[in-house]
């Protein structure tokens, strides 16, 4: 996997992966992104492409949640796909968007602390210049989920 900095889309698996939400946008494919590695029963080791997505898909989230990053990627060349997200989203009723959330910050908590499962931590750990980057960038992340989690 090629990266060239610390945001959720800045490496090719989290940019493909939103490139084909674009294509094909669906609340499924965040889930998906998040069943897994979020799942209770997992256990186990997570690759470098299923943790670049579960961070691409929470970044996608809070958007979506009203709580943008500093770059925001669901901008207004991108404003077909979040009209679909949102228009699905407004079904959803609260606790199911409550347990969205919830599987992301599992997700995360996953990919950026478990030394040992985290593929996309371990390689993160090999680059110690940029490692303060990313996980400044992880945890501002897992922040603005929390506030929509426990407003």
């Amino acid at each position: 996997m090629s990266i060239w900095g610390p945001g959720p889309f800045e490496n090719d698996d989290g940019a493909d992966w939103i490139a084909d939400l674009r294509d094909e946008p669906s609340l499924e494919s965040i889930r998906e992104a998040f069943a897994e590695i979020a799942d209770p029963a997992h256990v186990g080791y997570v690759e470098v492409p299923d943790g670049a997505e579960a961070v691409a898909a929470a970044e996608v989230l809070a958007e979506l949640l009203g709580s943008p990053g500093d770059d925001p990627v669901l901008d207004e060349d991108l404003d077909e796909l979040a009209a679909a997200l949102n228009k699905e989203l407004k079904r959803e009723s609260k606790r199911d968007v409550k347990t969205l959330v919830k599987q992301a910050l599992d997700a995360l908590e996953i990919v950026l602390n478990d030394t040992e499962n985290s593929e996309l931590r371990q390689m993160w750990d090999e680059q110690a210049e940029e490692m303060p980057a990313w996980t400044a960038a992880m945890t501002r992340l897992q922040q603005r989920l929390r506030k929509l989690a426990f407003p």
